[in-house]
């Protein structure tokens, strides 16, 4: 499947956003212990499965919690990685 010049450009800058937001969240974690921060990552990873969307059928709200909990586990994997970037030396220790 060919995207669009449109549709790639929308690609594009949603893959930087994602980029931009896994290194932010990362970096403000940076304080948190290892145990810490797979505690968050863990919590938020759960919640997911109670994804409610207000004002759509039922058929359309599964589809997108869906879609919703496989897209932020996504972004949560990108997190784990940027937090494992981060130097031993400027993370506390448990």
């Amino acid at each position: 499947m060919m995207l669009t010049e449109q549709e790639l450009r929308l690609e594009a800058r949603l893959t930087a956003i994602e980029q931009l937001l896994a290194k932010t969240v990362a970096g403000m974690m940076v304080h948190f212990t290892d145990q810490q921060f797979e505690q968050v990552m863990t919590t938020y990873t759960e919640t997911l499965d109670h994804t409610v969307v207000p004002g759509t059928d039922a058929a359309t709200a599964d589809v997108f919690a869906d879609q919703f909990a496989r897209e932020m586990r996504r972004l949560i994997r990108a997190v784990r990685i940027e937090h494992q970037r981060i130097p031993e030396a400027n993370r506390p220790k448990g």
